[in-house]
């Protein structure tokens, strides 16, 4: 496993996108979780809004039910 996020607060729940080139995350950045989105080696991670990727499509993805720490096994 490699850790793909540093960032001080509860990052869990990976999801990858269908195309396999970015993961969504559940985040808990500031006190409120929001679902965060990044490249698959954990760059460009940015708060997810719906419809700005076609990866993605219209919708956020959902969170993966794990409950684990995020980390790529991929």
């Amino acid at each position: 496993m490699t850790q793909l996020t540093s960032y001080p607060a509860e990052d869990r729940d990976p999801a990858w996108s269908s195309d396999g080139r970015q993961i969504a995350f559940l985040s808990m950045r500031f006190g409120t979780p929001f679902v965060y989105r990044m490249n698959a080696d954990g760059s460009g991670q940015i708060r997810f809004v719906s419809g700005d990727d076609p990866a993605w499509g219209e919708q956020a993805p959902p969170p993966a039910a794990s409950g684990n720490p995020l980390a790529a096994t991929r």
